[in-house]
């Protein structure tokens, strides 16, 4: 995978649930970002901060070795 814990990637918003938004990175890896993590503080609805379509720049926290998702 080219991708490392660490890492500040751009990505492209492709889907909200109330619990994060999910971000493909490219056209093979997606990861999702937790609602508690996409910004400090409280956030109280997902729709405020992300959009579907929108470009972010995301650092990634963690990859799970067993099943590639990442965080």
């Amino acid at each position: 995978m080219k991708y490392k814990t660490g890492m500040i990637v751009e990505g492209k918003v492709t889907g909200i649930q109330p619990y994060g938004a999910f971000v493909n990175l490219d056209s093979q890896n997606a990861g999702l970002i937790h609602i508690s993590e996409i910004q400090s503080g409280y956030v109280k609805s997902i729709h405020d901060i992300a959009k579907i379509g929108q470009k972010v720049m995301a650092q990634i926290i963690d990859i799970d070795e067993y099943n590639g998702k990442i965080s």
